[in-house]
């Protein structure tokens, strides 16, 4: 069995992804709700979520730059290196990524290593997913809540008018994913 490169394409990555990652990153550490928390964002680092071979190799080279990123941490105010909550890491075991002779391999040994350093990412397994959710992989909410499968699209239609609305596809972005919600009285 050949050995992969375990750095992967990060080489080119450096050049185009690094500096927007790291932008995001910070952006997020540094957002703040109305309430002062952090806001509750999710990166789902799923490669199957695209075909096109040329959109896939982008999507893992900055996959590969976040999982990087996130083993390094931020710095907090005394400039010690952290592990952020937010934007919280989905990562998706798929046949592309599953084997040490799949073609993304290299990036299941780095989400391994950002696991044992920083607690993250979380995993969904592409194959359990589809038997349980009717063929379709999504990601959780940022406090690991799932949406049901939707059934709307396909009965209702397009009720919001949404240019790029596909009857044959189900829709799980852009859902008003509200996972829970306090009310209270005065």
């Amino acid at each position: 069995m050949k050995k992969k490169n375990q750095r992967g394409s990060r080489a080119s990555c450096q050049g185009r992804n690094q500096p927007r990652c790291a932008d995001d990153s910070v952006s997020v550490i540094t957002l703040m709700t109305t309430n002062g928390q952090a806001p509750f964002i999710t990166v789902f680092m799923y490669l199957n979520e695209v075909s096109d071979p040329q959109t896939k190799a982008d999507l893992a080279a900055i996959i590969e730059e976040m999982l990087h990123q996130r083993i390094k941490g931020v710095k907090n105010e005394k400039g010690v290196y952290i592990t952020p909550a937010f934007p919280k890491l989905i990562y998706v075991l798929e046949d592309d990524n599953i084997t040490e002779d799949s073609k993304y391999w290299n990036l299941t040994v780095l989400a391994a290593q950002c696991s044992a350093k920083r607690m993250v990412p979380d995993y969904i397994s592409e194959k359990v997913m589809k038997e349980l959710k009717d063929g379709d992989v999504y990601t959780c909410m940022g406090c690991r809540s799932f949406l049901t499968v939707d059934r709307c699209s396909q009965t209702a239609g397009n009720v919001a008018h949404a240019e790029n609305f596909d009857p044959n596809k189900r829709k799980y972005y852009g859902r008003f994913n509200q996972g829970c919600c306090h009310l209270k009285s005065r």
